[in-house]
Order: C-alpha cells, then sequence, then structure tokens
C-alpha cells in the first residue's frame, strides 16, 4: 500500500544524504591534505632522518584515508549507474487492449470519485492492492486473492481507497524517496561484499545513516 510522509523530512532526508557523502569525503581529504603537509614539512625541516618511522605511518594513514574514500564513492557512483527499476513481485501486466473492461471499469470508478487513475494495473500473486508511482506513471498491483474473494462492490472500496493515494500526493512522496532507498540498498550490498569494507570507518559512519534514515522514514509513513 503507498505510504505518506512529510514532505519536509523526505526532502531533508534526501538532501543530507548526499551532504553526508560530500562532506565526509571533503573531511577526510583535508585530513590527507594536512598529513601530506606535515610531511613535506619534516623534509623541509631536514627532519626526515629523525622522524622517519613517524613519516612512513603518516603516510600509512593517508593512503588508508584515500582508500576509503575512494571504496564508498566507487560503490555510490557505481550503484547509481546501474540503479534497477522496481516491478512488482509475481506479478503480470495487463495488457490494455486485452483487459480493456477491466481498464475502463477502474477509470470509470475513478471519474465518478474524482481520483485519479492508473496508467497500468498488475496483476499479482498476493492477497492485497496498492500503488505506487513509475517512471511509466501511475500503477495499480491488484492481488488475485482480493480479485477473487471480494464482491464487485467491496473490490471498488479497496480500489477507490488505494486511487486517492494518488490524489492525495502520497505515491508521488513515495517515489521521490524510492530512488533514494534504492541506491542506498545498492550502496550497503557493494559494501557487504568486499571484506575490508568492515574496517572502513567511512563505510560505518555510512550505514549509520542508512539505519538512520529507515528509523526516520519508518515513522513518518504508514
Amino acid at each position: 500500500m503507498a505510504r505518506s510522509a512529510t514532505p519536509r523530512l523526505v526532502n531533508a532526508l534526501r538532501v543530507g544524504y548526499y551532504a553526508f557523502l560530500g562532506l565526509g569525503c571533503g573531511g577526510i581529504l583535508v585530513v590527507v591534505g594536512v598529513i601530506l603537509r606535515a610531511v613535506l614539512a619534516l623534509h623541509r625541516w631536514g627532519m626526515a632522518g629523525l622522524a622517519g618511522g613517524l613519516i612512513v605511518l603518516l603516510v600509512l594513514v593517508a593512503l588508508v584515508l584515500v582508500a576509503a574514500v575512494w571504496q564508498v564513492l566507487r560503490a555510490v557512483v557505481v550503484a547509481a549507474r546501474e540503479k534497477p527499476g522496481w516491478i512488482p513481485p509475481s506479478s503480470i501486466p495487463l495488457n490494455r487492449e486485452e483487459q480493456g473492461t477491466m481498464y475502463a471499469w477502474i477509470e470509470a470508478l475513478a471519474q465518478a470519485g474524482g481520483l485519479l487513475p492508473p496508467d497500468r494495473i498488475w496483476l499479482a500473486a498476493e492477497s492485497g492492492a496498492y500503488v505506487y508511482e513509475s517512471d511509466h506513471g501511475r500503477e495499480l498491483v491488484l492481488g488475485g486473492g482480493l480479485v477473487a474473494v471480494l464482491g464487485r462492490s467491496a473490490l471498488e472500496g479497496v480500489v477507490a481507497h488505494e486511487l486517492a493515494h494518488f490524489s492525495a500526493g502520497d505515491t508521488r512522496l513515495v517515489r521521490e524517496t524510492q530512488d533514494l532507498r534504492q541506491l542506498m540498498a545498492e550502496v550497503a550490498s557493494r559494501l557487504s561484499v568486499r571484506g575490508w569494507s568492515g574496517y572502513n570507518p567511512f563505510a560505518w559512519a555510512l550505514r549509520a545513516y542508512h539505519y538512520v534514515y529507515a528509523l526516520a522514514w519508518a515513522s513518518h509513513s504508514r
């Protein structure tokens, strides 16, 4: 079923994610710059021999920090490029030409209630119904069990309730956050397959943000 959330919260979380990535990467690179300046200063002051061990340690720390940033940025960029579209699980789209009666019935129901009709209808191996928005427009998913069990009037009530989410703007908010949630899931998946990401403090912080985002979204959804 479609979910709703406070628009300000949605926008803040979206902007916050990219700001978090930018500030995190920028902050780490600033630290790397400070380390390199310190190494150059030690050389300039003729202390390379006395502080050889310290210089090696500083260079290693700088390399680790650069690798940490690279690992996270690479996961984000690759995930953004390969972001998949969402398809209702175990479902088939109903062709308008073949199922014209179904489309006409639902569109008449929407018109009678002053609601927005779906652009596509799916039949799913589920017992419920829900709506969402995609690049193809407004989508309505009807569970086969629901269609088989409910009478016409009861089914009309369920469909009308779901279509109301389109007019209320709920599905638009969900779509605005869906890409970000998919990106977060893909980034988390790519980081999890990298063995040494468990030692990457930037990856820890990013996972923590994902967790906070999930909690905030859940607390403002229904």
